[in-house]
């Protein structure tokens, strides 16, 4: 008796333990790798936490920072950066809620005709945005 209860609740541990894995497995889900890009970051600030559930969705992003680098001697983490930040200062200066791609569209309006440095530009276009 004592045997075929072992056994039992050792099935039952068993079981419990594959739908364990099997729930973890399915929210462990391999991230794309757009998800983890800076255009996709700004999308998650702009829309409070949520991805973007289609890479498509990320192309204003992707068009204004491809822009940006382009004319600017910086990488997309750190426009992405300061982009975050200058959107949060303005929107408190403005006293209205500014979103990271108008933020990189201010700074794609505003980028030098031949590729340098953009830090004073970036900051005259948050200024503009104020």
């Amino acid at each position: 008796m004592e045997l075929k209860r072992r056994a039992a609740v050792t099935t039952v541990a068993a079981v419990a333990l594959l739908m364990v894995i099997v729930a973890g497995a399915a929210q462990a889900r391999q991230r794309e790798p757009w998800e983890s890009s800076p255009d996709a970051a700004l999308y998650i600030v702009d829309h409070h936490g949520k991805a973007a559930p289609r890479i498509e969705l990320l192309l204003p992003y992707a068009r204004a920072m491809g822009w940006i680098l382009d004319h600017c001697t910086t990488n997309a983490g750190h426009v992405a950066d300061q982009a975050i930040d200058d959107a949060d200062q303005a929107s408190v200066l403005a006293g209205k809620h500014i979103t990271t791609l108008q933020m990189l569209n201010a700074y794609a309006s505003n980028v030098p005709k031949v590729r340098s440095n953009c830090t004073k530009r970036f900051s005259d276009a948050e200024a503009r945005l104020e």
